[in-house]
């Protein structure tokens, strides 16, 4: 390093703290506990993970200034941390990083001991067992519904307390598409919304579609997590539910999928766009995209034979 070459923010903070303390911990997966480590963290300060060679850091700068930074890198058969900060704060942040590698590790008993360069030494975390993992989880999540709630993001919210609660939650949720086919044929969609807009989302199309058909009846759920939602639209109660797909299916269509648009979103999700959606596709992917699926196609499947008119009409 030339003297005069400007530091990025992170050689800084390496730079001006001494190294205080590292840890070898022994385990078969050092690149798996390495990556997840890092990514995880990296959620709240800043880090980066190198897949090529299995090497990243961490800079704890949540709370203003870098307090400290630790790097990661791997050896055949052990994870190895090296901790730069000071002295005083050096026990808070081997406890940080050791209980997460911990509580990631605890099916494979993964234990932390740091050892500080001063011939001291440092603290230890884990093993953790599969219980004390849970608990940790069950008061994080506890703790963030109850702020849910207060805030009112959230109006009610159920727990499962044993596998057997968890099962008949699960089986509410599958049963949702099979009370639907029993109450009528219905007008299905399978689309994707970013997470942060969905609520947005069902707010403005269910507006829209009330609007257009009173007494329409609407059916949300689905994979919210990674943005997936199905969003089924059934009859109003006592109409005929084939006449209504009959008449309304391309209607419904047009208002959901505009909507879908409008907020950022994609007329197709896990299952796909298939023969039923391609000739909608041209209205809501570019003609660039469609022309480059098509030249892969082209590339891939020079004679069309495999699933012809699936996707691109």
């Amino acid at each position: 390093m030339t003297r005069d070459r400007k530091l990025a923010p992170t050689e800084e903070a390496s730079a001006s703290f001494p190294l205080v303390s590292t840890a070898t911990v022994p385990t078969a997966r050092p690149a798996r506990y390495g990556k997840q480590l890092v990514t995880h963290m990296a959620h709240k300060i800043t880090g980066a993970w190198d897949e090529a060679s299995s090497t990243g850091y961490l800079l704890f700068d949540r709370e203003g200034p870098a307090a400290g930074r630790v790097d990661v890198s791997c050896s055949p058969d052990s994870l190895l941390l090296r901790l730069a900060s000071t002295s005083e704060r050096a026990q808070h942040l081997e406890h940080i990083v050791g209980i997460h590698l911990a509580r990631f590790g605890a099916r494979d008993s993964l234990a932390v001991s740091w050892q500080r360069v001063d011939g001291g030494e440092g603290t230890h975390q884990g093993p953790l067992s599969l219980e004390e993992v849970e608990a940790h989880a069950r008061a994080r999540f506890e703790a963030l519904l109850e702020a849910a709630l207060e805030a009112g993001c959230v109006s009610d919210a159920v727990v499962a307390e044993s596998l057997a609660q968890a099962k008949n939650l699960w089986h509410i949720r599958e049963s949702v598409p099979l009370a639907q086919a029993a109450e009528g044929l219905n007008i299905k969609h399978d689309i994707s919304i970013p997470i942060s807009r969905i609520p947005e989302f069902v707010q403005a199309t269910d507006a829209l579609l009330t609007q257009a058909i009173p007494g329409v009846r609407l059916v949300d759920f689905g994979h919210l997590g990674d943005g997936n939602l199905h969003y089924n639209v059934q009859a109003p109660e006592g109409a005929d539910a084939a006449e209504f797909l009959r008449t309304q299916e391309e209607r419904i269509n047009d208002i959901v999928y505009g909507s879908v648009k409008a907020h950022g979103g994609s007329i197709s999700a896990e299952h796909g766009v298939g023969s039923l959606k391609a000739h909608t596709l041209p209205h809501y992917k570019p003609a660039v995209a469609l022309d480059l699926m098509r030249a892969i196609k082209g590339a891939l499947d020079p004679q069309n034979i495999m699933n012809p008119g699936r996707v691109l009409a």
